[in-house]
């Protein structure tokens, strides 16, 4: 089991290094942090923990359809966040 933590955890860094990488020079500070949970209980309390001038996320796009029957993390996150949200599709 600690082998399957393990692996997910060095994947989701290589993941994170190639989204800070692309990014490239900003004049802003980047936070990053690794957290499981709820994703949108997750980013609601890291922005208020850290109060945050702007969240900035993707979306997934799952459709019309799907994002009407399961909610999408970015549309609960544009709803309960304390600051700006940008959602990048």
């Amino acid at each position: 089991m600690q082998e399957a933590i393990n692996a997910r955890l060095k994947e989701t860094e290589q993941i994170m290094q190639k989204a800070i990488q692309a990014l490239g020079a900003v004049s802003a500070e980047i936070r990053t942090e690794l957290i499981e949970g709820n994703p949108t209980e997750v980013i609601i309390e890291i922005a208020q923990m850290h109060n945050s001038n702007i969240i900035v996320m993707g979306s997934r796009g799952l459709g019309k359809l799907a994002g009407l029957l399961l909610g999408s993390t970015s549309q609960k996150v544009v709803t309960r966040a304390p600051c700006p949200v940008l959602v990048v599709r």
